[in-house]
């Protein structure tokens, strides 16, 4: 009964490969700096390949090459260690990756990940970031449990220098979403062992996302007019 944008998974044969599936950002139509961020989701049953997210990465991508311009994850789900201990319905992680160069991917990054008291594939929940000169916080289900702490923090107000994250942070972003299929996060490159579209296809379901900022001089938001969103 939701009005909801849906990135669908399938398999089939299409352009050489197993599967197909959507990925939508905000690039060159929406970037902001600071805010409070959050979107209302409801993920697909991951089990086991499927890896749903929700996530940022800064303007200057891809002329500042990855992980230069900077990756923040909000929510990941469908990770292999969530897989392995049969939790994956509920561990979740939220991350943040940068520095120069990839380095053989010896490059700076900060990932925690959480097993929530309760399912997260069983209808909508609602992820928050709140990202301001200081910090990151992640939050889930804000809406429901107001006193929440983060799962997810880390501190961006270090010195302004290669490969502290104060140097990667503090610049505009853009918001994206996307339902992979396999992968090294899901620890799943055999097409033969991804079992969660034996059953037909899965379906990622956005209620909406939503930037909220104080108005404050340090803060940014780029809109262009008359387009789509997301695409």
């Amino acid at each position: 009964g939701e009005s909801c944008l849906i990135i669908t998974a399938k398999r089939e044969h299409y352009m050489f490969k197993s599967f197909t599936s959507g990925r939508l950002s905000t690039k060159n139509k929406m970037t902001f700096k600071y805010g409070k961020i959050e979107a209302r989701i409801k993920f697909p049953k991951t089990a086991n390949g499927l890896w749903p997210a929700f996530w940022m990465l800064g303007k200057d991508y891809p002329k500042a090459v990855w992980p230069k311009c900077g990756e923040i994850d909000i929510l990941e789900m469908g990770n292999r260690n969530g897989i392995l201990a049969g939790t994956q319905d509920r561990l979740f992680n939220g991350a943040c990756h940068w520095g120069e160069k990839f380095n053989h991917g010896k490059y700076p990054n900060y990932a925690k990940s959480t097993v929530n008291p309760y399912c997260l594939q069983d209808g909508f929940h609602l992820y928050t970031l709140i990202w301001d000169r200081n910090s990151f916080k992640m939050y889930v289900d804000l809406d429901k449990y107001p006193n929440n702490t983060p799962y997810f923090e880390m501190p961006i107000n270090g010195k302004n220098e290669i490969n502290n994250p104060a140097h990667y942070f503090h610049k505009q972003f853009f918001l994206v979403f996307n339902l992979a299929v396999g992968g090294d996060f899901t620890g799943i490159r055999n097409v033969n062992k991804i079992t969660a579209l034996k059953s037909g296809d899965a379906k990622m379901y956005i209620d909406y996302v939503r930037v909220y900022q104080k108005g404050q001089s340090n803060e940014e938001f780029h809109y262009t007019s008359n387009s789509t969103l997301l695409k």
